[in-house]
């Protein structure tokens, strides 16, 4: 790893990016998402690495689930392998379930993409997850030790400016093998 890439999120995309950021988190859809970013609302951020971020229902059907992320990023015109797999964020907070999400990196896998398990750390690790964004809220944008983590959330509810207005964002870092496997566009 050569470095460490500044990621920001916000259920509701800001006009432009915050200084300093490299990458965006936006929301792709799912049963518990509180809004699910348009194409449209993804174009300011065409120059930053793109993670597509689903929230799930754990008390839902995990391949359907899986199967609808998959489409959805899809259709935003995140091709699965291009030429690396690309991710897809499944925020899963604080709940814990390996067994739903084995079967989630199962089907997503099969679709050629890679989930990533979001959430609460050191919860978010009791999924069995392959891959983790980690949220540790210390204020220091480091990685936790750990191979499977990929990605940090260090700060919530930030405000900073971002397009000559005020706005609410968390901030995350995640290491070169999360950005190489980042979408840009979006392609549609």
């Amino acid at each position: 790893m050569t470095g460490l890439g500044r990621v920001f999120d916000a259920a509701y995309p800001p006009s432009a990016p915050p200084a300093g950021a490299v990458g965006v988190l936006g929301y792709i859809g799912g049963a518990l998402a509180l809004n699910t970013w348009t194409s449209a609302q993804w174009q300011p951020f065409a120059r930053l690495a793109q993670f597509p971020c689903y929230v799930p229902d754990l008390n839902a059907d995990a391949v359907t689930q899986a199967t609808d992320a998959c489409n959805r990023a899809g259709a935003l015109g995140w091709q699965a392998r291009n030429p690396l797999t690309r991710v897809i964020i499944f925020d899963l907070e604080t709940s814990i379930d390996a067994a739903w999400f084995t079967s989630v990196q199962r089907q997503v896998g099969s679709l050629g993409y890679q989930a990533v398990a979001y959430g609460s750390l050191p919860g978010v690790e009791q999924n069995k997850a392959a891959v983790i964004w980690g949220a540790d809220y210390n204020g220091v944008p480091q990685l936790e030790e750990g191979q499977a983590v990929r990605g940090d959330q260090f700060a919530a509810n930030v405000t900073v400016e971002a397009g000559g207005e005020l706005v609410t964002v968390d901030w995350s870092i995640v290491d070169d093998w999360m950005m190489a496997r980042a979408g840009s566009g979006p392609r549609r």
